[in-house]
């Protein structure tokens, strides 16, 4: 183990002798030298801990004062941090990206961006589902518009690292983010376009598009969207089946818009009027479900569609198979390859068990050896002991390495007779 072997190397240095190996009580049911060392050792040495002195006088009693301030994480510690609210809240006005608040929010926020991303070029398009609740649309619109307002703040202020260390000063924080690739589409995303409300009518019938295309500039904020899966995808514990999931929204939306540009398409050109507009009832669950099947079937090119008959019927058909080409062939790709990584440990543990049992053919091994042989691999699959610790630890630094040693193997040490006066006192 690592933490044994840490142990007993820091153990010779500091002269603790074998014999100190038995439970020693000093008389006042104190620990033996050797279980004190080990606790201070851990403690210090591994987690990174102050022990705890015995001997120190107790903290002050904190003043009313002190017990009404709060003290953010990023200014414990700091006396020169800012205050507010006449000195009851110290905190920098900085965000860290890697705390776990922070990715609540990017879940809050990709909500709004997915929201603005898929109804509004469909209300703009589908005008019978811009009239399905107005008033449910303003509300949901301008909540939307919050959290990109209060997301821009937030962005603005978001922490980062220089020299190592993270940068807390608003003014700098501000400049970097003014200064970075992602300010000029923020100010875009949040332009008020709704003004433009104005000088049209509220309602929307039998109209392309309707008025809340003035909106799509929301869209622009995709790039959190992108952001929050990425920092999703780090977390999960199932990383493949996140990313198939993630392709296969991202062909949902994009199915999505073909389908609004194609009943777009065919109320400009009038509907019935060749075979290949829509041609169905003026029901939106009918319109929007026919739109979608026609997008689906062309962008994936696995069934007929109507023959175009107009010239920007055939330029439309033609793009959408481009796209359908290009785009569909690379996420094909990436969901197969995929799929092979899942599978990959599994192949590659197969693939070792086949050369034993070759080796065991070749040697002419048989009977009750090689079925014990075979049971030993499926031993070791079951209990996922093919796994190459070294490999997969190898990259972490020595605490992390004797913390999870320390979680993986603690029952087992809290067994060994040396170790039972001091874990109480280590966690």
């Amino acid at each position: 183990l690592i933490l044994l072997d840490s142990l007993l190397q820091e153990m010779k240095k500091n002269g603790v002798a074998p014999k100190d190996v038995k439970d020693v009580e000093d008389g006042g049911g104190g620990k033996s030298k050797l279980g004190s060392f080990i606790q201070t050792y851990v403690m210090v040495k591994l987690l990174g801990r102050k022990p705890k002195d015995p001997d120190a006088e107790p903290e002050p009693p904190k003043t009313w004062k002190e017990r009404l301030t709060y003290v953010a994480d990023n200014a414990k510690g700091d006396k020169d941090a800012p205050s507010y609210f006449g000195g009851h809240f110290r905190a920098y006005l900085a965000f860290d990206n890697g705390k776990e608040y922070h990715y609540k929010w990017l879940t809050v926020i990709n909500i709004a961006v997915m929201y603005n991303l898929t109804f509004v070029i469909g209300r703009s398009i589908f005008w019978e589902l811009d009239n399905l609740t107005p008033n449910g649309w303003f509300v949901l619109d301008y909540i939307s518009d919050l959290i990109y307002l209060l997301d821009l703040f937030i962005r603005m202020h978001e922490g980062y690292l220089e020299q190592g260390l993270m940068v807390k000063e608003p003014k700098k924080l501000r400049k970097n983010y003014t200064k970075g690739q992602y300010f000029v589409v923020d100010m875009i995303s949040i332009i008020p376009t709704d003004i433009a409300y104005l000088f049209f009518d509220k309602k929307c019938f039998e109209q392309v598009p309707c008025p809340v295309i003035l909106r799509l500039n929301r869209v622009f904020r995709i790039d959190r969207m992108f952001e929050f899966f990425d920092k999703t995808e780090t977390r999960t514990n199932f990383p493949n089946a996140f990313r198939i999931a993630k392709v296969v929204l991202y062909i949902l939306i994009l199915i999505h818009w073909n389908a609004c540009f194609f009943f777009a398409i065919s109320f400009a050109i009038g509907f019935e009027t060749d075979g290949w507009v829509y041609q169905g009832s003026p029901n939106l669950v009918t319109q929007y479900v026919y739109s979608f099947y026609w997008s689906t079937l062309t962008l994936t090119t696995i069934g007929e569609t109507p023959q175009p008959v107009q010239d920007i019927e055939y330029v439309f058909v033609t793009c959408d198979f481009l796209i359908g080409v290009l785009i569909f062939a690379t996420i094909v790709g990436n969901i197969g390859s995929m799929i092979t990584n899942m599978g990959a440990a599994r192949a590659e543990f197969q693939n070792r068990m086949d050369s034993i049992k070759q080796y065991l053919v070749f040697r002419k091994v048989g009977g009750e050896l090689e079925n014990r042989v075979i049971k030993w691999f499926d031993y070791l699959w079951s209990n996922k002991q093919s796994m190459d610790e070294e490999k997969v630890l190898g990259m972490l630094p020595d605490k992390l390495k004797a913390e999870i040693a320390m979680h993986v193997h603690l029952e087992t040490l809290k067994k060994v007779k040396i170790f039972q006066d001091c874990w109480w006192t280590l966690f």
